[in-house]
């Protein structure tokens, strides 16, 4: 199986016409399967500020590792002395 990625246009008829020039590795007739990729929604600010502050009132990650000792751990870092 080959997978290509390539732009498109789909034409009032509803005929897909190819922008790019395809290296195909065979002639005549082929299985095709077209995924149309449309725009994502985007995303609402407010409602990921609204998340952040409820996670940040709840104390979800108060008792974690210290971020600055862990990062240290794993970077396998030497003390700076």
């Amino acid at each position: 199986m080959t997978t290509i990625t390539t732009k498109a246009i789909v034409g009032k008829d509803g005929k897909l016409q190819l922008n790019d020039a395809l290296a195909l590795p065979t002639t005549g007739e082929v299985d095709v399967a077209i995924t149309i990729a449309t725009e994502e929604e985007p995303y609402d600010g407010e409602a990921l500020v609204a998340f952040l502050k409820e996670v940040a009132e709840k104390g979800t990650f108060k008792n974690g590792p210290d971020p600055s000792e862990w990062q240290t751990e794993i970077r396998e870092d030497r003390p700076i002395s």
